[in-house]
């Protein structure tokens, strides 16, 4: 019986540690996606005929 009780809490265990470690995954790909989201839409915005013609930084409105 002991074996057995031992056997449950190492797989217990060992899937906990399996679904934190599917987690810490799942949150760095969204971080990684979350960033490349920012970056395109920066290159769109910095692409507009707004924010080329101005010679401020990239804030889609030109300078008057």
């Amino acid at each position: 019986m002991y074996h057995i009780l031992k056997a449950s809490e190492l797989t217990v265990k060992t899937l906990g540690e399996i679904n934190s470690h599917r987690w810490e995954l799942i949150s760095h790909l969204w971080e990684t996606t979350s960033h490349r989201w920012e970056r395109k839409s920066y290159l769109f915005f910095c692409s507009l005929p707004d924010c080329i013609s101005s010679s401020n930084s990239c804030t889609g409105r030109s300078i008057s």
